[in-house]
């Protein structure tokens, strides 16, 4: 029998209950499937050097611009660095926290000298949930002590208002702004007791940026500029970059396929993978995992009716998918 009211009513609690359930994140785009060629004393990197035009994590695109006259790069690095006390530019590839996010040895570096320089696609719309970010060495160790080229944050009083922010823009498929996110990785602009210069991974929820972003773009702007524009060095670190998927099977497209390995695999609790049908990474396939399905699905104009699926009564499925929107827990990410 053709999937005609199983689908049509699971659509219209999708519909009915939008996406206020798609809490969690099924892809962590964690940077340890990136080759790291090139190394210094404190860790190793990848910067471009190879013009690829950038690279790939867990199916996620990060973009690089190589300049072979100038040996310098703008966009996406990825690095292990951690040299936390080198100062200067020659360190630009070091994490000011010691490590990746967690713990993790990976990470993302972005060189972001100008507006959408460094560039973050999905291959579909998306659901972001958010990352963690922080400080490189460089720009740390230039805000807490000042160099040859920026000056020390709060100046020589302490009392200075100085700030460091990023803006980060959710992008759709047509290019337009879906919702911006702010967060500032140094801010003198209360007490000196208050003043801070961010030195661990801070988790920043994106999920305001909402469920049909395409690619993320960012900005940095600094209370320290000159005739050249910003002194402050123009880098920022993320890592475990966490986003809903409904590619189950891999093949980059959410299709009907993927909604067969969701049909197949529902109701398993506790041990689902994601390519039994868990999108959001709660080990389970339910409900909620059908609705990011949907959502991604239709974004790219898939027609379910094609696949032939049992008929449940409506009755029935509608309370087991509303048991399971009532099963799902908010997760509590720290810092």
């Amino acid at each position: 029998m053709r999937c005609n009211r199983w689908i049509q009513t699971l659509t219209l609690i999708a519909g009915a209950l939008g996406t206020s359930a798609l809490t969690n994140a099924g892809t962590i785009v964690d940077f340890e499937d990136v080759p790291l060629p090139s190394s210094t004393s404190a860790g190793d990197y990848y910067n471009g050097s190879d013009l690829a035009g950038g690279f790939v994590s867990q199916g996620v695109d990060f973009n690089n611009s190589y300049n072979v006259v100038f040996s310098t790069w703008t966009g996406w690095a990825a690095s292990n660095s951690t040299d936390t006390t080198t100062a200067g530019f020659t360190n630009q590839y070091s994490a000011f926290p010691g490590s990746g996010a967690e713990g993790s040895a990976n990470f993302g570096v972005a060189f972001n000298s100008a507006p959408g320089d460094s560039v973050i696609t999905f291959s579909q719309p998306t659901e972001v949930t958010g990352t963690y970010i922080t400080n490189g060495t460089y720009a740390a160790l230039s805000m807490l002590l000042g160099d040859a080229f920026a000056k020390k944050f709060g100046g020589i009083s302490g009392s200075d208002p100085d700030w460091f922010k990023l803006a980060i823009f959710g992008k759709d498929i047509s290019g337009n702004t879906t919702g911006t996110v702010d967060f500032y990785l140094a801010d003198y602009r209360g007490s000196s007791s208050q003043d801070y210069v961010v030195d661990n991974w801070a988790w920043v929820d994106l999920s305001s940026l909402g469920t049909q972003v395409q690619s993320l773009e960012f900005e940095l702007t600094s209370s320290d500029n000159g005739m050249f524009g910003m002194n402050t060095p123009a880098y920022f670190l993320i890592d475990n970059l966490m986003v809903s998927d409904a590619d189950f099977n891999g093949d980059t497209f959410v299709d009907d396929q993927d909604l067969g390995l969701w049909e197949t695999n529902y109701g398993l609790t506790g041990t689902a993978s994601h390519g039994q049908g868990d999108a959001n990474g709660d080990l389970s396939v339910d409900g909620t995992d059908f609705l990011i399905w949907q959502l991604q699905a239709s974004s790219v104009g898939v027609l379910t009716e094609s696949l032939a699926v049992p008929e449940p009564t409506t009755t029935v499925l509608v309370g087991m998918i509303l048991t399971s929107m009532l099963l799902v827990r908010v997760p509590r990410y720290g810092v």
